[in-house]
């Protein structure tokens, strides 16, 4: 089951607007509108941002409590990951999650640095998802833990997906306008070759034979993550710019 378009844009919606109120409440006094402003821009420019800490602690938290809760019947279903087709609040909180990583990836804080130190960074940081994607996958192996094989496939999960998007998108140096333009671009050609070709059909219902289509909605899935990864690479350049040329001066 799954939420309609409309509930799912309200759903969505809600959960932005409830996370901007609580990173602008770590950083703004709520005084008048002209003074607000004010502490608004100081937050914006400082080169310590508490509301970035804020948005990824309790987007993490809350991540951490839905992946504990959905597998308990009281669990609404209606929240849990949608199978086929639809939006649902733990389908917008892995997105989230990936946001988050790209707003402070190396790509989006040191934008000039060298491919190769850039690269190092982005391995350094995923190494430890590798470990724990790995860890999951023998863990549920070795458990015999159930597990919707449709989410991610038989052998990935949503760590592989976060290590591999981010190491191949810090590997490209793009600008701050390209990377918007490869956020859009990457979504509207994934959606057209979804609808045009026979990809759609082979993700939803192709018999697993291979190791590719054994994983194909984890392995394809990146592909669409990885224009929410450009998509928070362009935020997070924009939010970490001041305090880059502060640095370089």
């Amino acid at each position: 089951s799954f939420t309609s378009p409309e509930s799912s844009a309200m759903l969505i919606a809600g959960m932005a607007a409830n996370s901007l109120l609580i990173a602008l409440a770590s950083g703004v006094r709520l005084r008048s509108a002209n003074l607000a402003w004010q502490d608004v821009a100081t937050t914006l420019n400082a080169p310590i941002k508490p509301f970035v800490n804020t948005y990824r602690g309790s987007m993490m938290i809350a991540t951490c409590i839905a992946i504990l809760a959905v597998d308990f019947q009281n669990f609404p279903r209606r929240l849990a990951k949608t199978e086929t087709f639809g939006v649902s609040v733990m389908d917008a909180g892995v997105g989230s999650v990936l946001f988050a990583q790209a707003m402070v990836s190396p790509l989006a804080r040191k934008p000039k640095a060298a491919t190769a130190k850039r690269m190092g960074a982005a391995l350094l940081s995923s190494s430890p998802l590798l470990l724990l994607g790995s860890v999951r996958l023998i863990g549920t192996r070795a458990a015999d833990y159930h597990e919707h094989v449709t989410e991610y496939g038989v052998h990935w999960n949503f760590f592989f997906t976060l290590s591999v998007v981010s190491v191949l998108g810090n590997m490209i140096p793009l600008s701050s306008a390209t990377a918007a333009l490869a956020a859009l671009l990457i979504i509207v050609d994934y959606e057209v070759l979804l609808q045009t070709t026979e990809l759609q059909a082979f993700i939803l219902s192709a018999p697993r034979t291979d190791l590719l289509s054994a994983n194909r909605e984890g392995l394809l899935g990146c592909v669409g993550y990885s224009s929410i990864f450009f998509a928070g690479v362009v935020l997070g350049r924009t939010l970490f710019e001041k305090t880059r040329t502060g640095k370089e001066r």
